[in-house]
């Protein structure tokens, strides 16, 4: 669970990414670092 619900998350923002929705900022928290450089890595994309 600790790290199943960001990754969730992670994906649902790559599905919106992909669809062109770059409004919502990715805002995926972690104490996982390996996850949050991937929200990180999202969210610069995003822009």
């Amino acid at each position: 669970r600790r790290i199943g619900q960001p990754l969730a998350q992670l994906s649902a923002a790559a599905n919106r990414i992909s669809q062109g929705e770059l409004t919502a900022p990715i805002t995926v928290r972690s104490g996982i670092q390996e996850v949050s450089l991937v929200a990180q890595a999202l969210e610069q994309a995003r822009r």
